[in-house]
């Protein structure tokens, strides 16, 4: 029977539950340590399978603006979100209703959500240092 996405995540917090449980138990870890590396190569047969699947799912999981990044980080950013852009803007038409591309356009969403989230963020503890010395 495949395994889904959410289950393998399911399954990797229960690892991460059960080894809490077992605390300092040297042979419950080392059986735990078994399911890890088990758990790993079903994770990655899965990603081989469902690449576009797995991508997604890393996106939906990305912490907007959850770092810090200071004026020169911030302009690399747009320089980046621009040759995306451009990359973008070079597939031909017929190429644009794919899974590919829709997931190249979430990326793209994703990067320019982040990039806002941190300009903002920046621009904030500008306004607040530039108060502070006052």
């Amino acid at each position: 029977m495949p395994v889904t996405l959410k289950e393998l995540d399911s399954l990797r917090a229960q690892l991460e539950s059960d080894r809490k449980l077992c605390g300092s138990d040297q042979t419950a870890q080392q059986f735990l340590d078994v399911a890890a590396t088990k758990l790993d190569e079903v994770e990655e047969s899965y990603a081989r399978r469902n690449p576009l699947e797995v991508l997604s799912g890393v996106l939906d999981k990305c912490e907007i603006g959850a770092d810090a990044a200071n004026t020169e980080e911030l302009r690399a950013m747009v320089a980046e979100i621009l040759e995306f852009e451009d990359a973008m803007e070079s597939v031909p038409v017929a190429n644009r209703l794919g899974p590919l591309y829709e997931l190249a356009e979430k990326c793209l969403r994703t990067m320019r959500r982040n990039y806002i989230r941190l300009y903002q963020k920046n621009r904030l503890a500008d306004l607040v240092s530039a108060s502070g010395k006052k």
